[in-house]
């Protein structure tokens, strides 16, 4: 995530200008912040996020590897993973929860690709 952020702000500068870039990691970094809102919106809270994706990514990974499913299908998979993992522990400090309840959350993840499978055959 940091690393795309980083490739878009460079990107940016280089098609725009540096005000107009800075404007735009602004907007992005506000909008994260929004979504956090009902959370500790603290360095803790992103590192607690990070952590819960890589895990919800490393599950998911070797579907989206064998041709299971696509790029886009493994990004929309994690990404709604994540949010409804963040919502549901949003109070939460650590992601020492997925010791007790990772299997919970492997399943919902598997539950994502299967919806997302679904909807590209529609």
């Amino acid at each position: 995530m940091f690393f795309h952020t980083i490739l878009l702000i460079s990107i940016m500068i280089h098609l725009f200008s540096f005000k107009t870039a800075m404007v735009c990691v602004g907007v992005c970094l506000f909008s994260f912040c929004a979504y956090l809102s009902n959370c500790h919106t603290s360095l803790i809270v992103l590192v607690f996020f990070v952590q819960v994706e890589a895990y919800i990514k490393e599950h998911i990974r070797p579907l989206c590897k064998s041709g299971v499913i696509t790029a886009e299908q493994y990004r929309w998979a994690v990404a709604k993973t994540t949010e409804k993992v963040m919502k549901h522990h949003c109070k939460s400090k650590n992601a020492n929860f997925l010791i007790k309840e990772g299997e919970k959350v492997k399943k919902l993840a598997e539950q994502y690709v299967e919806t997302a499978q679904q909807n590209r055959k529609s």
